[in-house]
């Protein structure tokens, strides 16, 4: 049973989320080095004109809070592998009351990369990650994350067709999340999902209001 405070730790006794910190600054340093301060998809947007944030990496260091995960709640279901998007996204769709749409990284302690992630949290434990994609126990991984408001996770979804799901890397909107503002992106993000300490969570008892309401 996992516990409100589990953490990964590597094989060097270090917490994976700081190697994760550690590694995104030394790659901020590395793309200004480089003269390019834009992920890869961005490398092929050279027009987008950054206003505050820098890319991902930038705005994942200076506004990400951390997550912890926990057992998922009853009506939660495990979703499809690689498919953290639409796995999140799905419950969105469904106006499913109390989630928060989360994304940025999630580390494994057995995979020494950060990998590009969405989970879920809850109004009412706010920094707890919900996962319906990977089934990891909660000190095998860490999560590090912004929450957005749903109404603007599908718009942006919405305007790609509904053929992807992402807001920090959102290529199809030429990146226009960081061509706003620091105001601009404050009032996208949702604030409910972003509480410093968080409740202590029973993972066997944790349940989510599951009823579905019309838009």
């Amino acid at each position: 049973m996992g516990t409100d405070r589990d953490i990964a730790i590597n094989e060097d006794g270090v917490r994976v989320l700081n190697t994760l910190r550690e590694y995104l600054e030394w790659r901020q340093e590395s793309f200004q080095i480089l003269g390019a301060k834009m992920s890869t998809h961005q490398l092929k947007h050279r027009d987008k004109t950054f206003v505050f944030y820098k890319g991902m990496d930038d705005i994942l260091l200076r506004k990400g809070m951390e997550y912890q995960k926990a057992a998922r709640p009853k009506g939660m279901k495990q979703g499809l592998p690689k498919h953290c998007f639409w796995n999140v996204l799905k419950y969105l769709k469904l106006k499913t009351k109390g989630y928060i749409y989360v994304e940025g990284y999630v580390v494994i302690k057995q995979i020494p990369i950060p990998i590009h992630h969405a989970w879920l949290t809850t109004v009412k434990n706010p920094t707890v990650a919900y996962d319906p994609t990977l089934d990891y126990e909660p000190h095998e991984v860490e999560y590090l994350g912004i929450p957005f408001k749903t109404d603007y996770v599908i718009d942006i979804n919405r305007r790609s067709g509904n053929k992807y799901a992402s807001v920090l890397d959102a290529w199809w909107t030429n990146f226009e999340l960081y061509s706003k503002s620091k105001e601009e992106i404050d009032e996208l993000i949702d604030a409910r999902g972003m509480k410093i300490v968080a409740a202590p969570v029973d993972n066997h008892t944790e349940t989510c209001d599951d009823e579905v309401v019309s838009a």
